[in-house]
């Protein structure tokens, strides 16, 4: 599909006398994760953003933030996750009975490419969702499907994060979706303490995904991350979902990866069904029975507007020093050329502890030292946020 679009375009140009150099792709693997059962109002609709603190502090300057993102389908966990990886909408049993009836992108991936299963994987969370691992449709199915990791305890993210992390180091695959299935778990407890706290961490688990993809060869600068829900909760009966009220079928979405705008917003209303065909457009595959649209412009607009891309202003954040440290800790900046910082430090639930620099510094090597006695034990993240991107160091206070 992107090489038919390359053409199209290519031949207007000649057509017209000019010459240009086509941006290239770069995705080349794509990890969807999904927040199971939290609303969008307490998570990006929440004007103090307390629950997701380390994706709103720390990704979303470095992502693309959808905030009108809804389910005109049924607002249940397997019809939710069937569109999110069909791009169709489908009334399925809840139960794991029933499989998908349109393709998935697993199997549209791996019949374009003729990889093995050991390519695409989903990854859970609540086990009942191994069945959309694939389809029944036609001309696809199991042959094509994704291998599937289960967690020990399914109600368990910590496990789920783990479970994606081994698979990742032992597969590298391209194409991943993991299931975060505490959230809607503690939802249905009835206990709003724990449904918020379940939200938070998810928050940082998937901020610790985002880590850990920078820090693999495999998939550093080379792969999106969409983070998303497979349906909210009602408005006033909070505990349950499943009709189309608006607390059931608003849910979140954030996106990180090569093709985005750093710090990039969408207002207007898309729908669940278009993350299907635009996972197809990142990896440069077709979802040819997908009822979503791509969301390409959003990630490539106009040549006229596209942001001229810096080279590499940052060179280094060291790691801090002493590590761990009782009461100052270092660090230094590092700029091949003068860039306007923010240097600060978040404590382990997200929450800004101190400012170290705003400001315009020149090129050079930069020392900042923070007095940290009156800090608490535990861990600290030194973020400096610089052309529209985020770099972290972990420090561990004793």
């Amino acid at each position: 599909m992107k090489t038919y679009i390359d053409c199209f375009w290519i031949s207007i140009f000649i057509a017209v006398g000019l010459f240009v150099s086509l941006p290239a792709q770069q995705t080349e693997n794509v990890i969807v994760a999904v927040v199971d059962g939290a609303r969008f109002t307490e998570t990006i609709g929440d004007s103090t953003h307390q629950n997701i603190p380390f994706m709103w502090n720390l990704l979303r300057p470095q992502a693309l933030t959808c905030d009108s993102v809804y389910i005109d389908g049924v607002t249940k966990t397997l019809s939710g996750h069937a569109a999110i990886l069909s791009g169709c909408w489908q009334r399925l049993a809840n139960d794991g009975t029933e499989s998908p009836h349109c393709p998935t992108l697993f199997e549209y991936y791996r019949a374009s490419t003729g990889v093995d299963s050991t390519e695409a994987w989903l990854v859970l969370g609540k086990e009942k969702l191994q069945i959309v691992a694939h389809s029944d449709a036609a001309g696809y199915g199991a042959e094509y499907g994704a291998s599937v990791r289960f967690s020990e305890h399914q109600y368990d993210d910590s496990e789920a994060l783990q479970s994606v992390l081994d698979v990742m180091a032992e597969y590298q695959p391209h194409l991943l979706m993991v299931n975060f299935g505490q959230t809607d778990y503690m939802g249905h407890c009835l206990v709003w303490e724990r449904y918020v706290n379940a939200i938070a961490q998810s928050d940082s688990l998937i901020y610790l995904l985002w880590q850990a993809i920078q820090n693999n060869d495999h998939y550093r600068d080379k792969t999106t991350l969409i983070i998303t829900n497979d349906h909210g909760r009602h408005l006033e009966e909070w505990t349950e979902h499943g009709d189309d009220c608006e607390g059931c079928a608003h849910v979140m979405m954030m996106v990180l990866g090569p093709e985005v705008i750093p710090g990039s917003r969408h207002m207007e209303r898309i729908s669940q069904i278009d993350i299907a065909p635009t996972v197809g457009w990142l990896m440069g595959f077709d979802t040819p029975y997908a009822e979503g649209a791509s969301l390409e412009s959003l990630f490539v607009p106009p040549s006229a507007v596209w942001p001229a891309k810096s080279t590499a202003p940052v060179l280094a954040l060291s790691p801090c020093y002493p590590n761990p440290f009782c009461q100052d800790v270092s660090v230094d900046v590092q700029l091949l050329q003068a860039q306007y910082i923010d240097l600060a430090v978040f404590d382990a639930m997200g929450r800004r502890m101190e400012t170290l620099f705003t400001g315009r510094l020149q090129a050079g090597t930069h020392h900042f030292t923070q007095s940290a006695d009156h800090w608490a034990r535990g861990t600290y993240f030194f973020a400096l946020h610089v052309a529209g991107k985020v770099v972290t160091q972990k420090a561990v206070a004793f």
